[in-house]
């Protein structure tokens, strides 16, 4: 697991350096107004969205929410190598 998530790390400083900035914010439920889906169970109390975001571009190319943060930081890391297939590290 350990070298997994040192891997990942890797790829991610890998596609900034490349101009695609991956990161995630950490949603809360509650708080983004879905009071019920928490209680009922439907939702997560914390979800994590991931961005990438283009330099060139000056904007944010995808976005998309997970439950758990290493899945949303490899989501991103995805993207880019399928988006990107011509930076292959």
């Amino acid at each position: 697991m350990e070298n997994e998530n040192h891997n990942l790390a890797k790829k991610i400083i890998y596609w900034a350096n490349k101009g695609f900035e991956i990161s995630y914010d950490i949603v809360n439920q509650i708080d983004n107004g879905n009071q019920k889906d928490v209680d009922s169970g439907h939702s997560p109390l914390h979800t994590f969205t991931v961005y990438v975001f283009s330099k060139a571009q000056e904007d944010y190319i995808y976005t998309v929410s997970h439950d758990d943060p290493i899945e949303a930081l490899k989501d991103g890391v995805a993207y880019c190598e399928g988006e990107f297939k011509g930076y292959a590290y």
